[in-house]
């Protein structure tokens, strides 16, 4: 009887830079490494194994007599060769510390619990140990100095953003330091790339700013706890950077920023400081994005007692995502932030770190969506996509069955379907010898209307292509452009964008050259809106820019140029 290679050792392409009896043995390692693994699969016959790998059976059998000796397979005359798995090495507890105490983590105001909750779920899945800090109420250097002592007992740090030692430098530098490494529960910074988890504070603010534009919204008022200190939070910060990005600045519409009294976030908070705005005459926002769901709350009872009625007048939308089943208004529209994910992904980025010897890794953002809808109008939450949840398709009982509908009309029913009459055989023809002159009317027919067609396609064809090669220089200028703003000093950006640029037909800068060369120009206008009010976030103004970019070929009018605008951060702020 002849064997066949199994098709999961099939698919494997082998190795040619390796030697020939290295190829073997990680062709064979790798079968030890799969996740499916199970003891006593058989493996293929030494011939199977040469043919697949281009070595020669002998090869074959020294490495299996080399594995055989470590116990990683068995022979039997006359049965095969089997993969024997080993006992797992006793695996090593993982100890992880927390930037806040594990009474932090249990808060009943739902927001850390929920972090919290993903942090120990995915810890137990990952057989590692949490550790706190031993009093919640301790002062920042308190806790620093505590997970400073306790840097040789832990293996890693995740650190909440509602404390200082989340941003402390020296705590970081001395756990990474030693290979120990550190992941953020929400970015550092508003130029963090690496290791942190979040939820999309600038993408839900994003979408919302959107959705209000487009379904008419004018006056929008972002409401926050903090927005003229320096101590403003990132994620307040991006939830206004999402928002100004969202929005724009057309016509008659305004964006302004007013913060809480008391810099608190609680229900009365929002409630006073939204009574405060009705009372001083300014004008009325039509939509009121909240960085909390409290406040969002307290804004919604101020309207209501005002008789400004909401969504029709006021649209309002908080971004906390916390359980209201028990307030004034359990459905207000908010943010559905998943951050029992946040927290297990910054487990899982910590022990993939370890891992890998303390590599950086690339944060990741757990996308929001949106939940509630009584806040919002019927056409801003269709645009929002609440409560469009698709459903598993149920037979619908109402509905007779195929037994029921038979009885019905008198119709025999049988559960068991008949089986088909077997197919007729068709008698042969007989062969001819050559071709009838309709037969040759017809494929000349068809010939030519094939001809026809291609000639059709073929222009269509050439457009496309050309389409696609501008489309992809196109996007060749933006990245060279989005690249040089988010290294450029904002004290340099002025002249920068003063300068129109040019590129050939790659989309590659050109610098000196020839104007034969010369096939697109870019030229950049500064697109940051003003806004009215006094309240505004000055402090992210500073540090963050819109460009508007324009590129057209230089042979075409400008009618036919392709327009973008990009968003610009910079830590250093603008002069």
């Amino acid at each position: 009887m002849i064997l066949e290679v199994p098709p999961r050792f099939a698919e494997k392409p082998p190795d040619r830079e390796l030697r020939a009896g290295e190829r073997v043995l990680s062709y064979l390692t790798a079968e030890f490494e799969r996740s499916t693994f199970k003891d006593g699969e058989r493996l293929p016959t030494n011939k199977e194994l040469a043919l697949r790998l281009n070595v020669s059976p002998g090869t074959v059998q020294a490495i299996l007599q080399k594995l055989a000796k470590e116990g990683r397979i068995s022979s039997q005359r006359g049965s095969g060769t089997y993969l024997v798995a080993r006992l797992p090495e006793p695996a090593k507890d993982i100890r992880i510390g927390i930037g806040a105490s594990l009474q932090k983590l249990h808060d009943p105001d739902g927001w850390i619990s929920r972090i919290g909750g993903g942090i120990f779920q995915a810890a137990l899945k990952q057989q590692a140990l949490i550790e706190g800090v031993s009093n919640s109420n301790a002062q920042p250097e308190v806790m620093i100095e505590e997970l400073m002592e306790k840097k040789s007992q832990l293996d890693a740090l995740i650190l909440l953003p509602y404390s200082a030692v989340s941003g402390h430098k020296q705590l970081i530098e001395a756990y990474e330091s030693e290979g120990k490494p550190v992941v953020h529960i929400h970015p550092p910074s508003l130029i963090a790339t690496a290791n942190f988890t979040s939820t999309g504070f600038m993408d839900a603010a994003y979408a919302i700013a959107r959705v209000w534009r487009r379904t008419g919204r004018k006056h929008l008022l972002f409401f926050t706890t903090m927005c003229r200190s320096q101590n403003v939070t990132i994620s307040d910060q991006l939830r206004y950077a999402g928002l100004v990005s969202g929005w724009g600045a057309q016509g008659e519409t305004s964006l302004t920023a007013c913060e809480s009294i008391g810099n608190l976030a609680s229900q009365e908070a929002g409630y006073q400081t939204i009574n405060r705005l009705l009372a001083s005459g300014k004008k009325i926002p039509d939509a009121v994005y909240c960085s909390g769901d409290w406040l969002a709350l307290g804004a919604f009872q101020a309207f209501e007692e005002a008789e400004i009625r909401v969504p029709a007048e006021v649209s309002i939308v908080g971004a906390g995502g916390m359980n209201l089943s028990r307030t004034i208004c359990p459905n207000l529209t908010r943010v559905r932030n998943d951050l029992e994910r946040v927290g297990q992904e910054a487990v899982e980025m910590v022990v993939r770190r370890i891992r890998h010897n303390g590599i950086a890794l690339p944060g990741v953002v757990v996308p929001a969506s949106f939940m509630g809808g009584s806040t919002t109008s019927a056409e801003e939450n269709k645009l929002l996509e609440i409560g469009l949840h698709r459903k598993a398709t149920k037979p619908d009982a109402s509905q007779p069955t195929n037994q029921e509908a038979a009885a019905e009309n008198n119709i025999p029913f049988s559960a068991t379907p008949k089986a088909a009459a077997p197919l007729k055989t068709p008698s042969p023809r007989v062969r001819r010898s050559g071709f009838s002159l309709v037969e040759v009317t017809i494929a000349i027919g068809i010939v030519a209307f094939a001809m026809v067609t291609l000639m059709g396609v073929i222009p269509i064809g050439l457009i496309s292509t050309q389409d696609a090669m501008q489309q992809t220089a196109r996007s060749h200028i933006i990245k060279q452009i989005s690249s040089d703003l988010g290294m450029l000093p904002f004290a340099d950006m002025p002249a920068y964008l003063a300068a129109n640029q040019f590129y050939d037909y790659e989309g590659n800068r050109l610098t000196g050259a020839s104007t034969n060369s010369r096939i697109y120009i870019a030229t950049m206008t500064d697109a940051l809106p003003s806004y009215p009010g006094s309240s505004n976030l000055a402090n992210l103004d500073e540090r963050f820019e819109r460009v508007a970019i324009k590129i057209r070929r230089i042979a075409e009018s400008t009618n036919a140029e392709f327009r973008t605008t990009i968003s610009v951060f910079n830590a250093s702020g603008k002069p």
